[in-house]
């Protein structure tokens, strides 16, 4: 398998007493109901990807049943197969508004857009194709009935030929299903001939049992997936790393005085490390290196450009000498223009500091496949972060908590944290967490919710991390596609990290004072020798001695 592509990673519930139909290609139900078992590839445990929850968030709560019926990859595109049970007063019509968007408003408010699909291993993630000539793919019905079976599609950019297993991501607290296996058709094109174009039965003719199978659109899928990042925060840097590119954050604090452009001494290890690291990662042949200078805000504009630009060329030049002229080599200064922090708060030398830094970035030559030995599984090339296993198998959702808390995360919301487990998906570690508003107020989309203090920019649960208890390098939120900063943020004056990051979409789904929402997050993988990490919940505490499978 070469360039694979980024998936998402979670967990899969086996749900009982819940008649789903057969289906080509899917589970089938067994005499008493429920979905046949499928047996993982390690410990012959059996797993059915098949779970109940609550979609559609604040705006309107959908209960269902989801049922994984086929992911297939084609040449040009990759095909989910999924059944949707609607829950509730069996007969009940159920409004479906909203119900797999995942938030996202607009035209295509009934179509899964919600769903994503994630290669672990290849670290690309997938997104429904759409555009604006509609959804591609499946629409639920606008009122569904409860008791009925509602077959849907999703077409996604095409996963790379070979790509044997993938996690998909629910918009609600289904969470995530990992370890699916992908049905093989890499050689064979779509075929929009074989989808049902057959315009679906009103509400009123449907029955409890019955089982509709919504028409397919066809359109427009992108050629490819979207890279996912994992960032890791370490004492001097701040690394970046995709499956092909990698992209160090080094802290001038260590490399420069105060407002000088002249290398101390103990920049030479901190240097010599991003050498080494450069020789054995960055591709000569995918040019070049970059090295990008940042203030932070305190100095006029002129004065910070060209304090970043002279800085930029002493780290450049340092590089160039110690590597040799096999690689191109740029550099630029972008003064205070390009903040990772708020300044001017309560943290505001941490946020200085952390926007004083110098960038290098390159690319990497890298192909990664997942090798199979009887039932054990690895994967034979470093990429990434070189600490890559093998996808993980469908697992039953783990039900006794590794380490809880309490916190009031913003004034007058009080919160409940359980983590219940960390597993290794790929590249990354995913976590699954239990978050109770134990507040007596509703939660709102505007309000709570919130768990962002002390961590990534622009990340709902970004005060959340994963920590190396022997290194002290903390594993941040695996963001989806390269940095970028939005336009002047009318609320707070300046330029911020509007990146969006591998978290639940729509969240939170239950509101109510009580309610508990499993969510499943995602983290980068710490080295594979790694069997235990010190797990930072942000202000909920950090949780030592948390167990790493």
């Amino acid at each position: 398998m070469s360039r694979a592509g980024g998936v998402l990673v979670g967990l899969v519930l086996v749900a009982t007493g819940c008649s789903l139909p057969d289906r080509a290609d899917g589970p089938a139900p067994s005499e008493s109901g429920d979905a046949v078992e499928e047996e993982t590839a390690d410990s012959g445990s059996v797993v059915s990807h098949v779970r109940r929850g609550t979609t559609g968030g604040a705006s309107n709560r959908f209960d269902s049943t989801l049922r994984v019926d086929a992911v297939v990859g084609h040449t040009d595109r990759t095909v989910l197969r999924l059944t949707v049970s609607p829950e509730g007063e069996e007969g009940a019509s159920i409004n479906a508004l909203n119900a797999f968007a995942g938030g996202v408003l607009g035209e295509h408010v009934t179509s899964p857009l919600g769903f994503t699909v994630i290669d672990p291993v290849g670290q690309r993630i997938y997104v429904p194709a759409h555009s604006d000539s509609g959804f591609v793919g499946s629409r639920i019905a606008a009122n569904t009935v409860v008791g009925a079976h509602y077959e849907l599609e999703a077409h996604f950019a095409p996963l790379p030929a070979g790509t044997e297993r993938v996690s998909l991501s629910t918009p609600g607290t289904q969470g995530v299903f990992t370890g699916i296996e992908v049905d093989d058709r890499f050689d064979q094109p779509w075929d929009p001939g074989e989808a049902p174009t057959e315009r679906e039965p009103a509400p009123s003719d449907v029955v409890p049992g019955q089982t509709v199978t919504m028409p397919v659109s066809d359109g427009p899928v992108p050629e490819e997936g979207l890279d996912l990042y994992s960032i890791v925060e370490s004492t001097e840097a701040v690394r970046e790393t995709s499956f092909g590119e990698q992209r160090v954050d080094l802290d001038t604090d260590v490399l420069f005085e105060f407002d000088e452009d002249e290398l101390t001494d103990e920049a030479t290890a901190t240097l010599d490390a991003v050498v080494a690291e450069t020789r054995e990662k960055a591709d000569p042949d995918l040019p070049p290196i970059t090295i990008v200078g940042h203030t932070d805000g305190r100095g006029g504009d002129a004065h910070n450009q060209a304090l970043s630009e002279s800085r930029a060329r002493a780290v450049r030049d340092y590089l160039e000498e110690e590597l040799g002229t096999a690689y191109t080599y740029e550099s630029e200064g972008r003064g205070s223009s390009r903040p990772l922090l708020q300044e001017g708060g309560d943290d505001d030398e941490e946020a200085r500091a952390r926007n004083r830094r110098v960038e290098i970035a390159y690319n990497v030559a890298a192909e990664a496949e997942v090798v199979r030995d009887g039932a054990q599984e690895t994967v034979s090339a470093v990429i990434g972060t070189g600490n890559t296993a093998a996808p993980a198998d469908g697992a039953e959702p783990a039900t006794e908590a590794v380490a809880s808390g309490s916190a009031e995360v913003t004034v007058g919301f009080d919160y409940d944290f359980d983590l219940y487990s960390l597993r290794r998906d790929g590249a990354f570690v995913v976590a699954e967490i239990d978050l109770t508003n134990r507040s007596a107020r509703t939660i709102t989309h505007v309000h709570g919710a919130h768990f962002g203090a002390a961590g990534v920019q622009g990340g709902r649960f970004g005060g959340f991390g994963v920590e190396v208890p022997d290194t002290g390098d903390v594993y941040r939120s695996v963001r989806i596609g390269q940095a970028r900063v939005d336009e002047e943020d009318p609320w707070l004056g300046t330029t911020l990290d509007r990146t969006p990051y591998v978290e639940p979409i729509g969240y939170p789904y239950l509101i109510d004072p009580g309610s508990t929402n499993r969510v499943n997050l995602y983290f980068p993988a710490p080295p594979l020798e790694v069997g235990s990490v010190t797990f930072r919940a942000g202000l909920f505490g950090d949780f030592e001695d948390v167990p790493l499978r």
